[in-house]
Order: structure tokens, then sequence, then C-alpha cells
């Protein structure tokens, strides 16, 4: 992430977070199913962030076509989901 990053997160539909939770709640949900989804996720809700990578290189945002989840660590995605998820839940 980098020191003094930040990431801008706009909310997503009541829809996607309802199939987002089953997909976790689920056992038929694959990896390969939970990943797509996962980025699906980031895509409809990242607006912008300021991440680097290790060689304090920017990482692209979400919306970019070089974006791949498989480049973020794995507390990176965990965040992210959570922000969202967490948005959405405490959201009136």
């Amino acid at each position: 992430m980098g020191e003094d990053s930040y990431v801008k997160i706009r909310s997503v539909p009541y829809a996607m977070v309802q199939e987002a939770a089953a997909k976790k709640d689920s056992k038929d949900t694959t990896p390969d199913e939970e990943q797509e989804f996962t980025e699906k996720l980031l895509k409809a809700s990242v607006i912008e962030w300021n991440w680097v990578d290790d060689d304090d290189k920017p990482l692209p945002d979400p919306n970019h076509e070089d974006w791949d989840l498989g480049n973020l660590l794995i507390n990176e995605v965990e965040f992210l989901v959570e922000s969202v998820m967490g948005r959405e839940k405490g959201k009136n």
C-alpha cells in the first residue's frame, strides 16, 4: 500500500453485496469463482487509489485494463473487500 496511501470506494448495489455474502457462505463456490467475483466487486467499488508496489511503482487501479487481483498481497485484497463490505453494512 505504501505510506500515506488512500483508496476511494463507491457504494455497490445491494444485490452485489448479497451475492458476495452468498458466495462466501456457499460450500459450492470454487476458488476461481471466488476470485472472479472478488475482482468484479472491486472493479465496481474502487474509484481510485495511490497504492504502490514494493519498488514504489504505482499499482494500476481496478478500473485499468492492466489490473490483476493476483498482483496484490492477500492483506491488501482483504482490506479492500472488508472496506467495501463494511461500508455497505454500515450504510444508512
